[in-house]
């Protein structure tokens, strides 16, 4: 069996505390090499020339305030290379993190406040291994041997869509899954498990840069017994399909009317940053709740920051929503659910190894009570 690559990063931090914590960090994880570490971005140049690491952890001051022109630069030198930006919070506003990820920046950290080094170790181990994990997923995807789960041929779209026909034995028309850090692996854990026969559409959203949901709806689609698509846009959503969002690209859910009946699309958009993510979950689930007619069933699971509440909290609007929410215990950062049950907007909170169970009895039975309004 041949052995994995090592992941190889490059630190870029002014201040050599924090290089040497995050170099403990890194090194902490298996699979993971530190090639090298410098002080600012004039001096990264040549030696990530040399080096030609996979990734830059680069701090947002050592960029001289232009992160945009850095990780450009970066990826002149490797077009593969990825960037994971960390910051001081007081130092860096929203608008410069939005701007950085919209280049192409792998993803965000904050430095933690805590300056003893056990507690930074563990910090960033926790907040960075996920994101490790995601990135090997995308470079290994073309070259993993799994044995699929058999299903049928997918069916093509029919040349005249049928106007949308709620399961007669289920009372949700629709699922929608809104996930950020932690996500992929939290997904392995849902998706997998649900029966061929799950009788609605499944939507999800997951905070990924573009050229990482392709890979990972493969991944998802070969242990499934479902069909797990990256969305390209105008597909109508039918029963037996799970549809992910595209990195980069809002996924909208649009209902069309055809006679006395409808059906539901999915649209893309470019659109603004929301939370400082694309796709951004609020997004999908605002759409849904303006257009979806019948009962919503949604899942909040592990992810930073507040994305999702706004939107749970327009699905629930007319009391068609209910929402289950990842427990503490099983994130890997209970910020998106957390936000979500803070608000008082979910209706059930589990573990991550109940998720699927749930899900499934709900859609088949009608599962928990009327969905409510909080």
């Amino acid at each position: 069996m041949k052995e994995r690559a090592p992941v190889k990063f490059f630190i870029i931090d002014s201040d050599s505390n924090s290089r040497n914590i995050l170099a403990n960090a890194l090194n902490a994880i298996e699979g993971v090499v530190v090639a090298g570490q410098t002080a600012s971005v004039e001096s990264a140049y040549k030696m990530v020339q040399r080096h030609l690491p996979d990734i830059v952890m680069m701090d947002y001051d050592s960029t001289g305030g232009d992160v945009k022109k850095a990780i450009a630069d970066f990826k002149r030198i490797k077009p593969s290379l990825d960037v994971i930006l960390i910051s001081v919070r007081k130092h860096t506003s929203t608008k410069s993190s939005e701007l950085a990820l919209e280049l192409g920046a792998l993803y965000f950290i904050w430095k933690p406040s805590d300056t003893t080094l056990q507690h930074n170790v563990l910090y960033y181990t926790k907040y960075l291994k996920p994101v490790i994990d995601l990135y090997r997923v995308n470079r290994s995807a073309s070259h993993i041997k799994t044995v699929p789960i058999k299903k049928a041929p997918p069916k093509p779209e029919p040349k005249a869509s049928p106007n949308f026909r709620p399961p007669a034995h289920s009372k949700y028309e629709l699922v929608a899954i809104g996930s950020s850090l932690g996500g992929p692996e939290a997904l392995k854990k849902v998706i997998p498990l649900l029966p061929a026969d799950f009788p609605v559409p499944i939507v999800i959203t997951q905070h990924m840069p573009e050229k990482f949901t392709a890979s990972l709806a493969a991944s998802l689609d070969s242990i499934s017994r479902l069909f797990v698509i990256e969305a390209q846009g105008g597909e109508t959503l039918r029963s037996g399909y799970v549809y992910l969002a595209p990195g980069g690209r809002h996924m909208i859910i649009s209902r069309i009317s055809q006679g006395v009946g409808y059906r539901y699309v999915i649209n893309l958009r470019d659109g603004a940053f929301v939370h400082g993510c694309k796709p951004a979950v609020d997004v999908m689930f605002k759409s849904i709740a303006s257009s979806v007619i019948g009962n919503v069933l949604a899942v909040v699971l592990t992810g930073m920051g507040k994305d999702g509440a706004e939107g749970v909290r327009a699905m629930k609007k007319d009391g068609r929503c209910f929402c289950v929410t990842q427990n503490r215990e099983s994130c890997v950062v209970y910020g998106m659910p957390g936000e979500v049950a803070a608000a008082g907007l979910s209706d059930l909170s589990l573990p991550l190894n109940s998720i699927a169970v749930k899900l499934t009895s709900m859609v088949k039975l009608g599962g928990v009570s009327k969905a409510r309004n909080s």
